[in-house]
């Protein structure tokens, strides 16, 4: 062997007894960081942990699974959603004092309007209003298309009535909530009723109000005549075809007589079809004007009026 390789060989093996060494020295400092006095046990925990870390590689946040990496939500960063979640549901679910009262005054399923809120909570209408729609804004009430609201998530008022019905047994009354002569509703609230006034039969299209858990009839609504019944549907098209392009301007489809009239108006709420009495405005040249007397019906409560033609027709004939 050659002088050079042997002197190679030499710094070699010096390198290694050097690397064996630092070794030791490494392995008794760490001993003596573990070992440190309860005095100054922070500091010699933490550098514990820091030459742990050191000797020990990164974790990757993922666990070997059958088809690959599986990924391990930090618990932390996992526990952020689900806070904030809560956190919103209850702000939410948090309500005031009023806004409880209002809360439970439609709780029940019936749809009411703000007048009748108002009255049975005893709050002013404008504040009636105000809660309603905070209400609203904040997923708990459901304003209805003629205006009626109810608490979101409370049974309709037909589901009352079949649970109800359930309960009592195949011998109840499933009818009962209905107003007396009611033939057919519209809604929960409006009913086609058929009745005998001085011994004229009459087609009464009313709305009712909630007053003790009953319910009432209420000054929205006409009474028509059994001609002024045949000539509102005459021209049920020509309702169909207005409807959609309807304005606040009134558009006469069908005169019921001299001062009633079935017309296609949209006033902001969606198109409607009005049934009403007008009256002579002497002031402004004998014009005839909407009067109080009458009804607005919605197109999905005009067409269950046209179709419950015949169970009418067949009330009127036992008048």
């Amino acid at each position: 062997m050659s002088d050079s390789c042997v002197a190679e060989l030499d710094v070699l093996r010096a390198k290694k007894r050097s690397f064996a060494l630092l070794e030791e020295e490494t392995a008794a400092e760490e001993e003596d960081l573990v070992a440190a006095p309860d005095s100054d046990g922070a500091a010699a925990s933490s550098l514990a942990v820091a030459v742990a870390v050191t000797k020990v590689p990164k974790l990757e946040h993922t666990l070997p699974g059958n088809g690959g990496d599986v990924d391990v939500a930090d618990p932390e960063e996992a526990s952020q959603p689900k806070e904030e979640a809560q956190q919103q549901q209850q702000s939410s679910s948090s309500t005031t004092p009023e806004e409880t009262i209002v809360l439970s005054a439609i709780s029940d399923g019936m749809p009411r309007k703000a007048q009748e809120i108002a009255k049975a909570t005893k709050l002013e209408k404008k504040v009636v209003n105000s809660i309603l729609y905070k209400l609203a804004s904040r997923g708990l009430a459901v304003k209805h298309e003629d205006f009626t609201w109810t608490a979101k998530g409370a049974p309709s008022q037909a589901k009352q009535e079949a649970g109800a019905a359930g309960a009592a047994g195949p011998s109840s009354n499933t009818t009962a909530a209905k107003p007396e002569n009611a033939v057919v509703a519209l809604d929960t609230r409006r009913f086609v009723s058929v009745s005998s006034f001085h011994g004229k039969s009459l087609v009464d299209i009313r709305e009712f109000y909630v007053d003790g858990g009953e319910l009432k009839p209420g000054k929205k609504g006409i009474s028509l005549t059994t001609e002024q019944w045949e000539k509102l549907g005459q021209d049920i098209d020509g309702v169909s075809n207005s409807l959609p392009g309807a304005t606040k301007e009134a558009k006469t489809i069908v005169d019921l007589s001299a001062k009633r009239r079935l017309s296609v108006v949209n006033l902001g709420g969606g198109p409607r079809v009005d049934i009403r009495e007008y009256y002579v405005a002497e002031k402004e040249g004998g014009a005839l004007k909407p009067g109080k007397k009458g009804i607005s019906l919605t197109a999905d409560q005009w067409e269950k009026l046209i179709a419950s033609t015949e169970a009418v027709n067949e009330a009127l004939s036992r008048q």
